[in-house]
């Protein structure tokens, strides 16, 4: 069962035991270095999404508290502008995403529906779960779609079994 949104940290000092994480990324945050493109992997419930996604409200947010979103201007609150998506849940509903499909067609149409967005001033932040449940070809395209990403859009990747994910992502 995921963690209830209403219970996810609303700021970084909420997030426990992921010191040598947040550190980095907060260091990021305040000197305008976040990484554009982040993997996040370990085990179920370490943290991953809830930071991830504090991550994505802080990079979003247009009146910064120090390193936390104020959760009260017009970015924190269009939740549109940040994209969330579970790529295990894209294999349950559509079968032609599964790890046995390699039609790139296929693929080029989830790569089009997830990384269509609105932003503010060109800003972006997505966030792509359990991205290994897509297969290693089908993977490249995705790797391929980050590369042509502007410095401005952020990825954070996350999965619980990075030894399925292709090295060059």
């Amino acid at each position: 069962m995921e963690w209830s949104v209403k219970h996810r940290p609303s700021k970084w000092s909420d997030i426990v035991g992921q010191t040598h994480i947040t550190r980095v990324l907060a260091d990021g945050l305040r000197t305008g270095n976040f990484p554009v493109r982040i993997l996040m992997s370990g085990p179920p419930g370490t943290g991953k999404s809830s930071i991830a996604e504090l991550s994505a409200k802080a990079l979003m947010c247009d009146n910064l508290n120090d390193i936390n979103p104020c959760g009260e201007c017009a970015s924190c609150l269009n939740k549109r502008l940040i994209k969330k998506f579970n790529m295990g849940e894209y294999n349950k509903k559509r079968s032609k995403y599964s790890k046995d499909d390699t039609d790139d067609k296929d693929v080029l149409e989830i790569i089009h529906e997830i990384f269509n967005y609105e932003s503010i001033e060109g800003k972006a932040v997505y966030i792509l779960e359990e991205i290994n449940a897509l297969s290693k070809e089908n993977q490249i395209p995705f790797l391929e779609e980050m590369t042509k990403m502007p410095e401005n859009v952020y990825i954070i990747l996350c999965t619980n079994h990075k030894y399925e994910i292709i090295k060059e992502m």
